[in-house]
C-alpha cells in the first residue's frame, strides 16, 4: 500500500531477484608455486594452512533429475599447502573393482531417483503428509555406505561429493575424505571451483584455488576456475581475466567468462575492453555470442549506474566509484547519456543476427536468444527511463488510488515483504 502523504522524494528502485536457483556447474583449475607468484592472482599468503575451514553456508535443493545441488557451500577443510604430490590413504590391495563400485553407485542413485519421483507425485497430487519430508536425507547414509565400502575409486569420489552437497552434518567429513584419498579426481575438483564460485569472501576462493593450482595445474579446471575467479570477486578480477586472454584465449570455456562479466554488474571500463576482445576475437561462436551478450548487459550496467551517479543523491558512493575506475573514468561517466548507452546496448543486440545466438547458454541447454530475450524485455520493461506499470490499490486510509494519479510529480515506491 502507498500512504497518498508520502514524502516527494526521489528515485524508483526496482530490484528484480532471479526465482529459479541453479545447480553449481562443474569446472576445473591451476599449483602452489603459481601461488606463492606475486604476479598470480592467488598470492602466497591466500595459502591454506592445516586444518583451516572455509566456513560458508547451506541451501540444498534436488534438481527433477534427482541430483542434489547447493546454493552455497559449507566448511571446505583445506590441505597443507604443499607442492608434493599428495598419496591416497586407501591401503593397497583393498580397492574395490571400478566396475562393482560403479555397479553398486548406480544402484543407489537409481533408488533415490524413484524416491524422489514418489515424493513429488504425492506432493502435486496434495498428499503432503504421506510425502513427508524430501528423501534425500535418508539417503545420506546409503551414499556414505556406498563410499566407505569401496575406498578410492571414482564411484566413492562421486558418493562422497553427493554427501558434501546433501548433508550439513557429514558435509566436513566428506570432503575430507575428498581432499584425502581423490585429490585429482573431476569430484574434487567440482567441489572447489564451486567453493570458488559461491564462497563469501575472497580469502575462501583463494583457498579454494590453491588446492586447485596445486593439483589440477594445466587442465581444464584452471580455465573454469579462474572464469569463477573473475566473474565473482572484483579483487581478483584484473589479474585472473589477463591470465585467462593471455593463456587460455581460444578456450571455449571463456563463453562463461563473457556472460559472468557481463552479469557481474563491473562498470570497470576495462571489462568492455575485455568483452570487445572476446566478441571479436574468439573463434568459438558461442564465446563470441556470450561476449556480446555480456556487452549488452555491461553498458546497460553503466548507463543505470551513471544516472544515479549524476543524481549526487550518495556522496559516499561516487567516492567509492572514484576509487575503483579513477578519476577519468568517473568523469567520462558523469557526463554519459542513460538512453543513449541503452540504445548502443540493444544496436549491438540486433547486429548479430539470429543465427548467431543460437546456441546453448553455458550453464544448460536453453538458447541463448531465450535467454536474451526475457532480459530484454526485463530491461525495458522495468529499467531507467521505463514507464512504470500501473499500481492499483486502497491506500493506508482504505481510499483507493492509482499510481497514474501521480503522473508528473516525483514518487517513491518502495517494494518490500517478508517470509
Amino acid at each position: 500500500m502507498l500512504k497518498k502523504s508520502i514524502p516527494v522524494a526521489a528515485l524508483l528502485w526496482v530490484f528484480v531477484v532471479p526465482a529459479a536457483a541453479q545447480t553449481v556447474q562443474k569446472t576445473c583449475l591451476p599449483s602452489i608455486q603459481d601461488a606463492a607468484n606475486p604476479s598470480s592472482p592467488i598470492a602466497a599468503s591466500s595459502i591454506p594452512t592445516p586444518g583451516a575451514l572455509l566456513p560458508l553456508g547451506p541451501e540444498l535443493f534436488v534438481a527433477p533429475t534427482g541430483e542434489v545441488g547447493i546454493g552455497t557451500i559449507l566448511l571446505l577443510p583445506c590441505m597443507a599447502a604443499s607442492a608434493a604430490p599428495r598419496a591416497s590413504s586407501v591401503p593397497r590391495g583393498t580397492q574395490s573393482s571400478d566396475q562393482d563400485s560403479r555397479r553398486d553407485l548406480e544402484s543407489v542413485k537409481g533408488e533415490f531417483r524413484e524416491a524422489c519421483k514418489k515424493w513429488r507425485e504425492l506432493n502435486d497430487a496434495g498428499h503432503r503428509d504421506e510425502a513427508g519430508p524430501h528423501p534425500v536425507q535418508a539417503f545420506v547414509s546409503r551414499y556414505r555406505a556406498c563410499a566407505e565400502a569401496h575406498p578410492g575409486t571414482d564411484a566413492a569420489a562421486e558418493a562422497w561429493l553427493w554427501v558434501a552437497r546433501a548433508s550439513l552434518r557429514e558435509r566436513e567429513a566428506a570432503v575430507e575424505m575428498l581432499l584425502r584419498d581423490h585429490v585429482g579426481s573431476e569430484h574434487l575438483a567440482e567441489w572447489l571451483i564451486a567453493c570458488i564460485g559461491w564462497a563469501g569472501d575472497t580469502e575462501e576462493a583463494s583457498r579454494a584455488m590453491a588446492i586447485l593450482r596445486s593439483d589440477y595445474a594445466g587442465q581444464e579446471a584452471l580455465v573454469r576456475g579462474l572464469v569463477y575467479l573473475a566473474s565473482e570477486h572484483e579483487e581478483f578480477r584484473a589479474a585472473a581475466t589477463t591470465e585467462l586472454l593471455r593463456d587460455h584465449s581460444e578456450s571455449p570455456h571463456l563463453a562463461a567468462l563473457g556472460f559472468g562479466l557481463g552479469s557481474s554488474g563491473s562498470i570497470h571500463p576495462e571489462t568492455e575492453a575485455i568483452l570487445r576482445k572476446l566478441m571479436n576475437e574468439s573463434p568459438h561462436a558461442s564465446v563470441r555470442a556470450h561476449a556480446r551478450y555480456g556487452l549488452a548487459l555491461h553498458l546497460y550496467a553503466v548507463g543505470e549506474e551513471a544516472v544515479l551517479l549524476q543524481l549526487r543523491v550518495d556522496e559516499k558512493k561516487l567516492e567509492e566509484v572514484r576509487a575503483s575506475i579513477g578519476e577519468a573514468a568517473l568523469t567520462r561517466m558523469l557526463e554519459l547519456d542513460h538512453s543513449e548507452l541503452t540504445a548502443e546496448a540493444d544496436r549491438i543486440l540486433d547486429a548479430a543476427g539470429d543465427e548467431e545466438f543460437d546456441v546453448p547458454v553455458y550453464y544448460g541447454t536453453t538458447p541463448l536468444s531465450e535467454v536474451i530475450q526475457k532480459k530484454r524485455e526485463q530491461l525495458h520493461r522495468f529499467g531507467i527511463g521505463a514507464v512504470a506499470q500501473e499500481i492499483e490499490a486502497d491506500d493506508l486510509d482504505g481510499v483507493p488510488f492509482k499510481l497514474s494519479d501521480y503522473r508528473g510529480k516525483v514518487v517513491m515506491l518502495d517494494f518490500w515483504g517478508h517470509w
